[in-house]
């Protein structure tokens, strides 16, 4: 895949023309365009295209084309600015030298710009270690200014340009006007008198007028409407260039026919190209500002990054000794920062000395602060409140939390959501259908005020009067509000869901999420803690007292992550075991349990499967413990015999009932999935009021796809809620997977939403932003549509013979600029959105610091 910068697209026409040239090349297999952030993202076959083969279809276009680098999660990427460097043998020695150290995957220094350009792994190296191997060698170095901030400001100066001609088409309009109105009596034949070639002072003033507002001004609406007609792709600035025009070279037609022609008194349309064109860019200057807020969740976000931060050694005793600030991007894994209260938290990390409050809000939606200690992990960009700390860095630049949290947000933004492509397809014939109802509409009214059948103003003529109309019709005709109805609305759900906690990956997820029927869980990490507990013990083995059992089932279960594991392998400790014999021939058999070989014994640790799978003959007692408990049950086997039986068990998530309840009430149905036995997970189920129908038990992790399969083929749109890697087949399965922002990375990487805290709750935040934003988007629509019904017959004059109500082109153009402006503003309203339910807050103790701690003692 290859990203671009397409700068000159104006509305949903342009987008489709680029789909629709790019992906009928050869070799693409997808393109997909945003209209909003000017960026187009194409899938390729690199067998059949280079990166540079695309790059040239994309210039054919007639857009400016800009290729971006790609992004990889893996590798960092730094510029340098490099002082010093006099012949080409002072970039070739750093590219020598830092190309050689150890994590540095590329570098590419050039000489005219006195930059150089280092992918490294970060896991390996780090900015601060690039920057001193480049000032050994006798050269300096410093940051670059990042390439997405020169484009901000590349935007913030044609913003700029576009407040000064829009200054100055104001003050040449007032100017005008004021003419226009001292045009009476001995003026009004003073003006109207022949000046120059038979051309009166006032038509000629008003061609001078009018000329470089249609032609400079206005020059990139032609510079757009040739490259739409040169792909047969009519968009936008078609329209504008056509009604504009028309309106310019009727004129122009008309002074020179006076010219020749004394008796002829030609009435001219120059005011209306002088004041319509100032009012169409009047309209997208409005409609970039209105956009641009769409966009604020990523500057927000963004802006929570620290910029500075404070680096500290320590001595022996865990003081600090030694302190230093270092610039953000130039922390590396395994810093030791300190973080004062009041200010961000500089990176994500592991607390080691200290204790305070977090509040975690910007991140996760969350008001109540979060109380961190020794151990606790801290994000990025979250802001510490009452007290210092010292963190160890674990995560920098591209691969910290809310470097994520932002590419997530991006990436979801760009992509387009199924309901798009009614608009796209719209917009494909609209602009040939307006072209076409606008000249229907001139020869109509032509011929009607011609014959006498419609009466016309006596200060017009028929041919005047009809132009009127025509030029109306394309003015007011507009498919950008078409265009900008999903994007916006796209920007800002998704912006307003990271602002919530809730990471929602595409616009399709986005779009899917709203339509979800049946909710299926998964229940160890998800529903529950994830933290079993050993709750009995049952020794089977005569030869065996409780503390040998758990040297050999301890010894065999710390070769797995499995929570069921840890939970035995914590047993084992409290009962005084701190080391386990060795493990060897060590397999792990999903779904089922573990089978190894300690200490020559051949040692089998699972559920009932496990034993039933190696022909291990349950005890009368094993079975009967089975058949009464309603706990998770783990089998012990020794050399093939039934050496015990351990019972655990696992609390439910507070929020995890009202989770359910609720959504049941939203009409969702909820089920659960889990390889627990039946007894166990229908247990469980009547806790979380979930019917034993609804219960899924005896489920292995390959087979969770396969559930999720059952009930889509019933005919549900299902979510899949998880954390664990073994839940990403299903995850994937899924029409929307929901994966728990606590859980692993695979499990993230499968779903399409993610909720960066452990709460239930916020899958009810999930499908109700969703639905939330589709009704936007489908309120959007409905403007549109209604917009360019009731707006094109009326500029057509539908009303006129009745009401003799005519919409002149300068309110058709002010009518247009709303439009798209209306819808932009329709969609900053789900900035206003609130979650349904708050989190549930645990009562932490206060915390307090030593001195009132030494007055308690």
């Amino acid at each position: 895949m290859c990203s671009f910068r397409v700068g000159g697209m104006h509305c949903s026409s342009c987008t489709s023309a680029i789909e629709s040239m790019i992906g009928s090349v050869p070799g693409v297999s997808s393109v997909s365009v945003s209209l909003l952030n000017e960026i187009a993202e194409v899938v390729y076959d690199p067998k059949t295209l280079t990166e540079e083969d695309v790059l040239k279809e994309m210039q054919g276009t007639g857009f400016q084309v800009l290729l971006l680098d790609k992004a990889c999660q893996e590798v960092d990427t730094v510029v340098l600015n490099v002082g010093g460097m006099t012949c080409t043998s002072c970039s070739s020695a750093i590219e020598a030298v830092v190309g050689g150290v150890d994590g540095v995957l590329e570098i590419s220094v050039n000489l005219a710009l006195e930059k150089a350009t280092i992918k490294y792994d970060p896991d390996k190296t780090g900015v601060r270690s690039l920057m001193t191997e480049i000032q050994d060698l006798g050269f300096s170095a410093s940051l670059a200014t990042n390439d997405d901030s020169s484009a901000g400001q590349e935007k913030e100066q044609e913003i700029t340009r576009t407040k000064r001609v829009l200054v100055v088409c104001l003050i040449v309009n007032i100017f005008l006007m004021v003419i226009m109105m001292l045009d009476n009596g001995e003026m009004e034949s003073m003006m109207h008198a022949s000046f120059l070639f038979g051309i009166s002072f006032m038509n000629l003033l008003q061609w001078c007028v009018a000329t470089p507002i249609q032609f400079i001004v206005g020059r990139h609406f032609y510079i757009g409407a040739y490259a739409a007609m040169k792909h047969c792709r009519p968009d936008m600035n078609v329209l504008v260039v056509l009604g504009t025009t028309s309106a310019y070279l009727f004129s122009c037609f008309a002074i020179v026919y006076g010219a020749f022609h004394p008796e002829y008194h030609p009435d001219v349309f120059f005011d209306m190209s002088a004041m319509l064109i100032p009012i169409i860019v009047l309209g997208k200057f409005l409609e970039t500002l209105a956009k641009r807020k769409t966009g604020e969740a990523i500057t927000k976000l963004l802006q929570l990054r620290a910029t500075t931060a404070i680096l500290v050694e320590l001595d022996k005793y865990q003081n600090i000794a030694e302190e230093k600030i270092i610039e953000v991007d130039l922390i590396q894994k395994g810093d030791l920062l300190k973080v004062l209260p009041g200010t961000s938290v500089p990176a994500d990390g592991d607390v080691i000395i200290g204790h305070t409050s977090v509040n975690e809000a910007m991140i996760t939606g969350e008001p109540m602060p979060v109380r961190k200690v020794v151990g606790s992990q801290v994000i990025g960009g979250t802001i510490n409140q009452n007290g210092v700390i010292v963190i160890k860095a674990t995560q920098v630049g591209n691969n910290s939390s809310l470097a994520q949290i932002v590419k997530l947000v991006s990436e979801a933004q760009v992509n387009k959501a199924p309901i798009q492509q009614i608009a796209d397809r719209t917009s494909a014939y609209f602009v040939p259908v307006v072209v076409g109802l606008a000249i229907v509409t001139f020869f109509s009214w032509l011929y009607l005020s011609s014959s006498g059948i419609i009466a016309i103003p006596s200060n017009t003529t028929p041919a005047l009067f009809a132009l009127t109309f025509a030029i109306s019709v394309v003015v007011i005709s507009c498919p950008c509000a078409l265009g900008l109805a999903t994007p916006t609305a796209v920007m800002v759900g998704t912006g307003v869901g990271a602002q919530n906690g809730v990471l929602i990956k595409g616009a399709s997820d986005l779009e899917k999420a709203h339509t979800v029927t049946c909710c299926v869980f998964d229940k160890t990490g998800t529903l529950t803690e994830g933290a079993p507990k050993v709750v009995n013990t049952f020794v089977l083995d005569s030869y065996m007292n409780e503390t040998e059992l758990y040297r050999f089932v301890g010894a065999a279960e710390s070769g797995s992550e499995h929570p069921l594991s840890t939970a035995v392998c914590k047993e084992a400790k409290a009962l005084g075991i701190t080391t386990f014999p060795h493990v060897s021939d060590f397999q792990n058999e999903p779904g089922m349990g573990v089978r190894c070989v300690v200490d020559g014994h051949s040692v089998l640790v699972g559920n009932f499967s496990l034993m039933k799978t190696h022909d291990v003959t349950l005890s009368g007692r094993a079975t009967q413990i089975f058949a009464d408990t309603s706990y998770t049950t783990i089998f012990a086997a020794i050399d093939n015999q039934i050496a015990g039986v351990i019972c655990l068990s696992d609390t439910v998530k507070a929020e995890a009932t009202e989770a359910i309840y609720h959504l049941q009430k939203m009409g969702i149905e909820c089920w659960m999935v889990t390889g627990d036995r039946h007894a166990a997970a229908v247990k469980l189920g009547k806790e979380l009021g979930l019917g034993e129908n609804n219960i899924m038990a005896e489920v292995k992790p390959a087979d969770k796809a396969n559930k999720v399969k059952e009930l889509q083929n019933r005919g549900h749109v299902v979510a899949m809620v998880g954390d664990g890697i073994n839940d990403s087949p299903a995850l994937a399965q899924a029409d929307v997977g929901i994966a728990i922002g606590a859980g692993t990375d695979i499990a993230i990487e499968a779903a399409s939403v993610v909720l960066i805290r452990n709460n239930l709750l916020d899958v009810i935040t999930a499908i109700d932003l969703s639905k939330k934003t589709f009704n936007r988007i489908k309120l959007n629509f409905v403007f549109a549509c209604l917009y360019n019904f009731i707006s094109i017959p009326a500029a057509a004059g539908m009303l006129y013979p009745i009401w003799q109500v005519q919409i002149p082109p300068m309110i058709a153009g002010l009518c247009m600029a709303f439009s798209s402006v209306s819808v932009v503003l329709s969609s900053l309203l789900l900035k206003r959105y609130k979650k349904p339910f708050s989190a549930i807050t645990r009562l932490e103790p206060p915390i307090l610091d030593d001195v009132e701690v030494e007055l308690i003692n």
